[in-house]
Protein backbone atom coordinates (compact mmCIF):
# COMPACT_ATOMS: atom_id res chain seq x y z
CA UNK A 1 0.00 0.00 0.00
CA UNK A 2 1.32 3.66 -1.28
CA UNK A 3 1.07 5.94 1.71
CA UNK A 4 0.42 9.56 0.57
CA UNK A 5 2.88 12.08 0.49
CA UNK A 6 0.90 14.98 2.37
CA UNK A 7 -2.30 15.27 3.90
CA UNK A 8 -4.37 18.85 5.28
CA UNK A 9 -5.55 18.79 8.92
CA UNK A 10 -8.09 21.32 9.84
CA UNK A 11 -7.64 22.85 13.68
CA UNK A 12 -10.83 23.81 15.01
CA UNK A 13 -9.32 27.23 16.47
CA UNK A 14 -7.19 29.48 14.23
CA UNK A 15 -3.53 30.15 14.85
CA UNK A 16 -1.94 33.22 14.11
CA UNK A 17 1.57 33.33 12.49
CA UNK A 18 3.46 36.15 10.23
CA UNK A 19 4.28 35.25 6.29
CA UNK A 20 6.05 37.96 4.17
CA UNK A 21 5.95 40.46 6.81
CA UNK A 22 1.88 40.13 7.53
CA UNK A 23 -0.05 39.02 10.15
CA UNK A 24 -2.11 36.43 9.19
CA UNK A 25 -4.70 33.69 10.99
CA UNK A 26 -4.59 30.11 9.61
CA UNK A 27 -6.91 26.96 10.45
CA UNK A 28 -5.58 24.28 7.95
CA UNK A 29 -2.22 22.81 8.40
CA UNK A 30 -0.66 20.80 5.59
CA UNK A 31 1.51 17.75 6.74
CA UNK A 32 4.56 15.55 5.03
CA UNK A 33 5.87 12.20 5.25
CA UNK A 34 8.95 12.22 7.56
CA UNK A 35 12.01 11.84 6.00
CA UNK A 36 15.67 10.59 7.20
CA UNK A 37 16.42 14.10 8.34
CA UNK A 38 13.36 13.07 10.73
CA UNK A 39 14.56 10.07 11.39
CA UNK A 40 15.35 9.49 14.74
CA UNK A 41 12.21 11.12 15.94
CA UNK A 42 9.94 8.77 13.44
CA UNK A 43 11.71 6.08 15.02
CA UNK A 44 10.83 6.94 18.87
CA UNK A 45 7.16 7.83 17.66
CA UNK A 46 6.50 4.72 15.90
CA UNK A 47 8.31 2.62 18.97
CA UNK A 48 5.98 4.65 21.50
CA UNK A 49 3.27 3.24 19.45
CA UNK A 50 4.25 -0.12 19.23
CA UNK A 51 4.73 -0.37 22.79
CA UNK A 52 1.25 0.86 23.39
CA UNK A 53 -0.20 -1.64 21.25
CA UNK A 54 1.64 -4.03 22.53
CA UNK A 55 1.31 -3.60 26.20
CA UNK A 56 -2.82 -2.94 25.72
CA UNK A 57 -2.60 -6.55 23.97
CA UNK A 58 -0.55 -8.25 27.00
CA UNK A 59 -3.47 -6.39 29.33
CA UNK A 60 -6.20 -8.11 27.87
CA UNK A 61 -7.53 -4.43 26.26
CA UNK A 62 -8.62 -5.98 22.98
CA UNK A 63 -9.31 -8.99 23.99
CA UNK A 64 -13.23 -8.19 22.38
CA UNK A 65 -11.89 -6.74 19.34
CA UNK A 66 -10.10 -9.82 18.47
CA UNK A 67 -13.33 -11.82 18.41
CA UNK A 68 -14.65 -9.72 15.33
CA UNK A 69 -14.78 -11.01 12.33
CA UNK A 70 -11.17 -10.85 10.09
CA UNK A 71 -12.35 -9.33 7.04
CA UNK A 72 -14.61 -6.78 9.31
CA UNK A 73 -11.09 -5.58 10.30
CA UNK A 74 -9.19 -5.83 6.97
CA UNK A 75 -11.66 -2.99 5.56
CA UNK A 76 -11.36 -0.66 8.40
CA UNK A 77 -8.87 2.00 8.48
CA UNK A 78 -7.18 3.09 11.57
CA UNK A 79 -8.53 6.95 11.98
CA UNK A 80 -6.61 9.62 14.12
CA UNK A 81 -9.01 9.30 17.00
CA UNK A 82 -8.26 5.32 17.56
CA UNK A 83 -5.03 5.74 17.26
CA UNK A 84 -5.23 8.96 20.10
CA UNK A 85 -7.54 6.64 22.30
CA UNK A 86 -4.67 3.08 21.87
CA UNK A 87 -1.89 6.25 22.74
CA UNK A 88 -3.75 7.28 25.92
CA UNK A 89 -4.77 3.93 27.44
CA UNK A 90 -1.49 1.96 27.34
CA UNK A 91 1.33 3.03 29.56
CA UNK A 92 3.68 4.70 27.79
CA UNK A 93 4.56 8.15 28.95
CA UNK A 94 2.51 10.59 26.59
CA UNK A 95 4.28 13.98 27.85
CA UNK A 96 7.31 12.39 26.20
CA UNK A 97 5.63 11.15 23.32
CA UNK A 98 4.16 14.78 23.18
CA UNK A 99 7.81 16.28 23.02
CA UNK A 100 8.82 14.24 20.51
CA UNK A 101 5.71 15.12 18.08
CA UNK A 102 6.29 18.51 18.62
CA UNK A 103 9.81 18.61 17.88
CA UNK A 104 9.12 16.52 14.74
CA UNK A 105 6.33 18.62 13.68
CA UNK A 106 8.41 21.79 13.72
CA UNK A 107 11.88 20.05 11.88
CA UNK A 108 9.82 20.46 8.11
CA UNK A 109 7.14 18.38 8.27
CA UNK A 110 4.00 20.93 8.83
CA UNK A 111 3.48 24.00 7.00
CA UNK A 112 0.80 26.28 8.32
CA UNK A 113 -1.74 27.24 5.33
CA UNK A 114 0.97 25.39 3.25
CA UNK A 115 3.08 28.56 3.61
CA UNK A 116 4.79 29.00 6.48
CA UNK A 117 6.83 26.07 8.40
CA UNK A 118 5.86 25.05 11.79
CA UNK A 119 7.71 27.04 14.62
CA UNK A 120 7.86 25.83 18.19
CA UNK A 121 6.03 29.58 18.76
CA UNK A 122 3.03 28.64 16.43
CA UNK A 123 2.78 24.90 17.64
CA UNK A 124 2.36 25.97 21.29
CA UNK A 125 -0.54 28.05 20.10
CA UNK A 126 -2.60 24.87 19.08
CA UNK A 127 -5.17 23.90 21.42
CA UNK A 128 -4.92 20.88 22.91
CA UNK A 129 -7.48 19.27 21.59
CA UNK A 130 -6.45 20.06 17.90
CA UNK A 131 -2.48 18.59 19.12
CA UNK A 132 -4.06 15.28 20.01
CA UNK A 133 -5.84 14.67 16.87
CA UNK A 134 -2.62 15.68 14.93
CA UNK A 135 -0.52 13.20 16.45
CA UNK A 136 -3.46 10.59 16.41
CA UNK A 137 -3.88 11.23 12.39
CA UNK A 138 0.13 12.09 11.57
CA UNK A 139 0.40 8.11 12.85
CA UNK A 140 -2.69 6.89 11.26
CA UNK A 141 -1.61 8.80 7.82
CA UNK A 142 2.25 8.38 8.03
CA UNK A 143 4.09 5.91 10.86
CA UNK A 144 1.45 3.08 11.96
Amino acid sequence: MKLPDSFDFALTKAIKYQANGEHKEGQLLVLTAPNNKQHALRIKIKQAYSRAITSLHQSGFFANAEKADPKEKESEEITGDAVSAVLYASEIDMVQLHDDFKRLICAGVCKVEDVEPMTAYIYEQLSCDDTDRLLGEYLAVFIK
